[in-house]
């Protein structure tokens, strides 16, 4: 069925004379797969749209190579973006190869690459779109003021610490240094608690690596300070086409000990930042332990 798909897919874009988007894709995927179709799981959707994605990469690999022994060139690049599908499904399209055909030829080894980066789920860099570098403050509406109190009961918060808290949260503030192409990401963290400075160092695909295997990098792992003032090890990556910031702290003994996870990306404007924080409690089977998940929105100053 999947080659079928792949050469129905191929007719209908006539990928040797133009590209081939994402979007032909996600038209075919919805109207003639039927693999949107409510009676499949999340699990068997993913995976017959990866069979399919990586079908059509193969296919249109051939096309590359029947081009190039002609003379002409194969210009490979990755349909992506600064803003973020919170749709799985979606990601997993827009990650397919965009392919056009041109005059001059391009080696082996770009088109290798350009393979390699779409199949790396975590990148040592940002894309090239992708800045957070900036001074934010927080907004807070009484939405995000339920959240919080949530999140601090999560991790075993009496309700007068709460209610301080609470009422002191607006002032927070954060400053981010993006370097070196987001391999370094610097945040600076004011509030009425105090200061909060740590410095997260990125590992994962590099295209300056001389090894591009999907699995072939070395984990970083540093020692900072939590908000707490405990050393944690810590180690953070890009995910979503190096659109989306990730990072861990493990080791923490605070709240009964656990790991807490943060996600950080731009909004589509580039104007907010959005930062997830989910606390994994080390013993979530426990009757009085359970996840703490926030998100904190952030406007970029002057706006």
């Amino acid at each position: 069925m999947i080659a079928e798909d792949v050469r129905e897919i191929l007719d209908i874009t006539k990928a040797d004379t133009r590209p081939l988007l994402a979007q032909d894709v996600t038209e075919f995927v919805e109207t003639n797969g039927g693999y949107n179709n409510e009676s499949l799981n999340d699990s068997d959707r993913r995976e017959t749209e990866f069979m399919l994605k990586t079908a059509v990469n193969e296919e249109v690999e051939k096309v590359s190579i029947k081009h190039a022994s002609t003379g002409d060139k194969i210009d490979s690049t990755a349909a992506s973006g600064t803003s973020v599908s919170v749709d799985r499904m979606m990601t997993t399209k827009e990650a397919i190869n965009t392919y056009s055909v041109n005059t001059e030829q391009e080696t082996s080894a770009n088109l290798a690459q350009s393979y390699v980066m779409l199949d790396n789920m975590r990148w040592a860099m940002s894309s090239d779109e992708v800045d957070l570098t900036g001074k934010w403050y927080l907004l807070e509406d009484e939405g995000f003021k339920e959240e919080y109190d949530e999140y601090l009961k999560a991790l075993g918060q009496p309700s007068i610490v709460r209610a301080v808290a609470l009422t002191l949260i607006g002032l927070t503030r954060e400053e981010t240094i993006q370097e070196d192409r987001g391999r370094t990401l610097i945040i600076n963290g004011v509030n009425p608690r105090g200061i909060w400075n740590r410095k997260l160092i990125s590992s994962g695909w590099d295209p300056s690596s001389e090894s591009t295997g999907e699995n072939s990098f070395e984990p970083i792992y540093t020692t900072i300070q939590t908000a707490d003032g405990e050393d944690v090890q810590a180690e953070a990556w890009w995910e979503e086409q190096g659109t989306v910031h990730k990072s861990w702290l493990r080791g923490g003994l605070k709240y009964g000990g656990g790991d807490f996870e943060s996600s950080r990306y731009l909004s589509v404007d580039g104007k907010e930042l959005i930062c997830t924080s989910i606390f994994h409690p080390k013993n979530p089977r426990a009757m009085d332990r359970k996840e703490a998940r926030v998100t904190w929105k952030f406007r970029r100053e002057g706006y």
